[in-house]
């Protein structure tokens, strides 16, 4: 099923758009929103105001022309499981004073790689589009946070409190049997910040590349270590539990210059 509106704003408006059902509810977030051709439309979500903070969508006229907005039903429980939005994009036209103008135009909002610009004449008002431009590189200086390497770490998160009773943060029978996956380089220099009753080594189990994202073999060996240890080593279904999370060693800023665009923030 599919519903479809009209909107008509100018080349380098930014319109935000609250979709309503036939009943006025708003669906607005119910859908995932795309773009036909985004040298015309661009389309994001954002709020109605600082004030307002119901999310809607913001429409944002990069050049002259039409394209359809589909919106896609983020859960499979919509009656309509997608919704489609005729958007054209166009100048007004001159009225007949302005045809007759000797115009004067000056730049009334400069054209930056994602929309077009405006320019306007002095003397009748008539507004023109000005077409985009490419983008505009700057040097520009910034300071990251970079790792020499990474460990992952897999905790039981298990407790031996009795159903319903567990504190939660302050259990005082709370697990934490902990895995650590690293590298042989690494030796026995594990920077993990608190104990940790194993160590996986990713040579003898997969990939022994520092992004822990290649490390799944080890992961999954890791967590196989945590259910054993509920199951077995304390007898609790309970200890089964673990939480994962990674950690970076070796932190240290580092300052780059990049070329980055000064309209849309794009490197090169």
């Amino acid at each position: 099923m599919s519903r479809s509106g009209k909107q008509s704003p100018w080349p380098s408006d930014t319109k935000k758009v609250i979709v309503t059902d036939n009943d006025g509810n708003d669906i607005t977030t119910k859908y995932k929103w795309t773009s036909s051709d985004k040298n015309i439309v661009k389309v994001n979500m954002d709020f109605v105001s600082q004030s307002d903070l119901t999310e809607c969508l913001e429409l944002i006229a990069a050049g002259s022309g039409t394209v359809t907005l589909t919106g896609k039903a983020v859960s499979v429980l919509e009656d309509i499981t997608t919704i489609q939005l005729t958007v054209t994009v166009k100048m007004a036209g001159p009225t007949a004073k302005q045809k007759k103008c000797k115009h004067k135009f000056t730049v009334t909002k400069k054209a930056t790689c994602e929309r077009a610009g405006v320019k306007t004449c002095k003397k009748c008002k008539l507004q023109k589009s000005i077409k985009r431009t490419d983008h505009k590189y700057v040097n520009t200086t910034i300071k990251t946070t970079e790792y020499d390497g990474y460990e992952y770490i897999v905790m039981c998160s298990g407790c031996d409190c009795p159903p319903f009773e567990c504190p939660g943060g302050n259990c005082p029978t709370s697990c934490d049997y902990t895995v650590v996956v690293t590298t042989k380089e690494r030796g026995n220099v594990i920077d993990y910040p608190f104990h940790y009753d194993r160590v996986l080594y990713v040579e003898d189990y997969s990939g022994a590349r520092l992004d822990y994202r290649t490390w799944n073999d080890t992961i999954e060996k890791a967590e196989g270590i945590i259910i054993w240890h509920g199951m077995y080593d304390v007898k609790s279904d309970k200890h089964g539990a673990w939480t994962d999370s990674e950690w970076g060693y070796g932190e240290h800023e580092v300052t780059k210059t990049l070329k980055v665009c000064k309209y849309c923030g794009k490197e090169k």
